[in-house]
């Protein structure tokens, strides 16, 4: 039967099972403070993607029952036209429990003055420094959810412990 479980737990990362719809809400309005992972310099025309952010697990949790570990935030930027210029993609949190909280479409701004973070050059952004470590505050920009996935690592493990045991 733990074999059974095992091999239901496996197939399930190939299809993308749901662990009981569990959902941790984000509200429109929402303030998230992050920190770049690692420092990001662009100069006028060039792109970065997959730039990730550190974020503060108690702005996400809020009022759950859900205590989270780890959040990242990832996200593509580019300096075009002397505009600064950031599109978030996902927010991914791990629960203590080693639940993981997706949501896949994320939409959230950053909220910067860009003479915070640009080197002008005739009053257009010619370079944009997002400092590693340095805290930045997002604002969610719309109604959203984190939904728990299977955790199919979690699963293998809990069963080794059961057979073990």
């Amino acid at each position: 039967m733990k074999k059974l479980i095992t091999a239901f737990a496996l197939m399930g990362c190939s299809f993308g099972l749901i662990a009981s719809q569990a959902t941790l809400p984000l509200q429109p309005g929402q303030v998230l403070n992050a920190s770049a992972v690692n420092q990001v310099v662009l100069k006028e025309g060039e792109a970065r993607n997959n730039v990730w952010f550190s974020v503060e697990t108690n702005r996400v949790e809020g009022t759950s029952t859900y205590h989270l570990s780890n959040c990242t935030m990832s996200t593509d930027v580019k300096l075009n036209a002397g505009t600064f210029n950031l599109q978030s993609k996902q927010l991914r949190c791990i629960s203590d429990e080693g639940d993981i909280f997706t949501d896949k479409n994320i939409q959230a701004k950053i909220l910067i003055d860009t003479k915070d973070i640009c080197t002008s050059n005739k009053n257009k952004c010619a370079e944009v420094t997002l400092s590693s470590g340095k805290n930045y505050t997002f604002e969610i920009k719309n109604q959203s959810n984190l939904i728990a996935e299977l955790n199919v690592m979690r699963e293998v493990n809990k069963s080794r412990l059961e057979q073990v045991n």
